[in-house]
């Protein structure tokens, strides 16, 4: 009795004679291969997801504005920057962007009144609040109006990128 078997490679040609088990293991290769390029492909997607999906900076400091924003593109992300509530309103992106990053303390309209203010209009963004003096009142305030997290400067980049993704997927 003859074991050799006939398997076809993925250029199309027949490898003739082979045993039963150099078959079964270039089967699981292919079949290895084929799991690792759904995953990669799975990835770049989410990737290329992310990358349309704008994140919004609202910050009355300059420097933390560039900061976060730097932050943003290099983790892949796109990130546009506002230096008040009042302008990112203004600008209409509050119906364009997918999560919104902004201090709690800023002139004029502070985080939580713009929190508010989207809530009023229908405009249900993820929002993650930053600040240097925030207090147990402001935090629980934030969290009961549906803020995704209220992080304390100086806060770690990789929490708030974490963070950010988790946002990003709700």
């Amino acid at each position: 009795m003859n074991d050799a078997l006939a398997v076809r490679e993925s250029n199309g040609a027949e490898v003739r004679n082979c045993s039963a088990y150099v078959c079964q293991r270039i089967t699981r290769e292919r079949a290895d291969t084929n799991a690792l390029e759904t995953v990669w492909n799975q990835l770049q997607a989410k990737r290329a997801s992310e990358m349309t999906k704008l994140i919004a900076i609202i910050d009355d400091d300059d420097a933390m504005q560039d900061s976060l924003r730097d932050l943003m593109e290099a983790a892949g992300l796109v990130a546009r920057c506002f230096g008040s509530a009042e302008e990112f309103l203004a600008s209409g992106m509050h119906r364009q962007a997918a999560c919104l990053i902004t201090d709690i303390l800023m002139p004029k309209m502070s985080g939580l009144e713009l929190q508010t203010r989207l809530k009023d209009e229908k405009c249900d963004i993820p929002i993650i609040f930053i600040t240097a003096f925030g207090d147990a009142r402001m935090r629980i305030q934030a969290m009961r109006e549906g803020a995704v997290e209220l992080l304390a400067k100086p806060f770690d980049h990789h929490l708030l990128l974490k963070t950010v993704r988790a946002a990003l997927d709700i």
